[in-house]
Order: structure tokens, then C-alpha cells, then sequence
């Protein structure tokens, strides 16, 4: 009966533990991006969307057109502002993501300071992120529903 005692405590002891470590890294884990949801429109839509939040500001794109980085700038400033001699960057980082719809559209505003001779992630904007997010949105709901359908079908 003794050994039954003790294994109970031991394993009421580890599962305390796992709840604690599980609460801990719940409050800490900070979330670095923000999403569109359930995105029912065309991927050529939804590329037109991204290059338009990132206008002028486009620096490169991944393979496959997914991922889109946008030039460093000056954070909370405008696309085209460069970062010239200061300490701070910033980075717009749009990803869709699904390979058929729905898709998803996932914001990062990536903020970096220099230090040791190089830049390094200081942290992710959320506030930031969610003004890209919002234009990405904005292109959409602008955009006609049926666009891909033949508007005017005439037999003769």
C-alpha cells in the first residue's frame, strides 16, 4: 500500500510540474504574426493583394511566389524610407500559405538592431503587421467576388 502512496505522489508531482512548465510557456510565447483566414479567391488574386500592400517596397520573392520580403526600411515608416546609418531595421515578411483554397495570408513585421558588427531580430510588431494586414484585406473586399466567371455570356 506504502508503494502505491509513493508512486502517486511521484507522478502527482510530475504532472504539477508539466502544468506549470505548460502555463509558464503559455504567458511567454509571444505571438509573431497575423493572419487573414479562409481566403476563398484566386492565388493570382491573392499575389495582386500581397504586391499591392508591399507597393514599391518588394524585395524579393521566394521560388514558388509564396513568401514576399519586403526592402529594409526605417521601422513604422514607409516602404521606400532606407534605413541609411541607423541602428534599427525593419521588414515586412507576407506568406500564403495552403496549397489550394482556402488560403491563409500571414503578416510578420520583423524589427532588427545592429550589434557586433551585424543586424540581429530585436523582436516582431504586431501593431505594425497589422496596418499590412489590413491593406492585404482591403485589396481583397475591393475586388468583385465572381472575377474569374464570364460577366456577360451572349449565345448569338
Amino acid at each position: 500500500m506504502r508503494e502505491l502512496t509513493n508512486k502517486f505522489a511521484a507522478y502527482s508531482r510530475v504532472v504539477t510540474c508539466l502544468v506549470m512548465t505548460t502555463l509558464l510557456l503559455s504567458c511567454t510565447n509571444k505571438k509573431k504574426t497575423v493572419n487573414i483566414q479562409e481566403i476563398n479567391r484566386p492565388l493570382t488574386l491573392v499575389r495582386k493583394a500581397v504586391e499591392y500592400s508591399l507597393t514599391g517596397g518588394l524585395l524579393k520573392m521566394s521560388r514558388n511566389n509564396r513568401v514576399y520580403f519586403s526592402k529594409y526600411h526605417k521601422p513604422g515608416t514607409d516602404l521606400n524610407q532606407a534605413p541609411g546609418t541607423s541602428l534599427r531595421r525593419a521588414q515586412v515578411i507576407i506568406a500564403i500559405l495552403n496549397g489550394r483554397r482556402p488560403y491563409i495570408v500571414e503578416v510578420a513585421y520583423r524589427i532588427e538592431k545592429y550589434a557586433n558588427g551585424g543586424f540581429v531580430l530585436s523582436h516582431y510588431d504586431q501593431g505594425l503587421a497589422k496596418r499590412y494586414r489590413d491593406l492585404v484585406d482591403e485589396y481583397l473586399a475591393s475586388r468583385p467576388e465572381g472575377g474569374d466567371l464570364i460577366d456577360d455570356f451572349r449565345v448569338y
